[in-house]
């Protein structure tokens, strides 16, 4: 969030391109896309509690060096 402001600050407004696609997405399309992607998640194995607690450590203790 910071960098966004600052960057806003610098341009003077959205610092990025904001325009809609040329072609429109039907409901039908993007729901399509969404079960898609849904499925596909489906598949990635769940981390339990102890390696999730295992990464955050990990990434703590990369931190500080």
């Amino acid at each position: 969030f910071r960098m966004f402001m600052v960057r806003s600050k610098m341009v003077r407004g959205i610092p990025f391109e904001t325009t809609l696609p040329e072609t429109a997405v039907t409901k039908s399309e993007g729901l399509a896309a969404f079960e898609a992607l849904r499925a596909q998640a489906a598949d990635v194995p769940e981390m339990s509690l102890d390696e999730i607690n295992a990464e955050i450590a990990a990434a703590r203790k990369s931190r500080r060096k």
